[in-house]
């Protein structure tokens, strides 16, 4: 995260999203290398941490301003479904600015 607020430009903008689960406080284990063991605890071979609640907090760490909209802030109906993404889904798109 802090690599990501270091490259952006001054007026730069991002859109950070991540699977978030449902815990209070991100997990992360580096000493978790094998690929079945990660599937394991994190849900997917190449993942090394699972997200929790914290995550924006995380993100104003590491020097972001963040808003949380819904898709439905940004797009209408049929738009959501023509970009690709789930009309049901109800999370969170975190935009970070410096």
């Amino acid at each position: 995260m802090k690599e990501f607020h270091r490259v952006l430009k001054s007026d730069g903008w991002a859109i950070l999203l991540v699977p978030i689960c449902d815990i209070d406080k991100t997990f992360e284990d580096a000493s978790i290398v094998d690929p079945q063991e990660r599937e394991k605890v994190f849900g997917e071979i190449d993942h090394v941490r699972n997200y929790g609640s914290d995550y924006v907090d995380r993100l104003k760490s590491a020097g972001f301003s963040v808003d949380s909209y819904s898709a439905k802030d940004l797009a209408n109906p049929q738009d959501i479904v023509r970009m690709g993404l789930n009309p049901t889904f109800t999370g969170a798109i975190f935009l970070c600015t410096k």
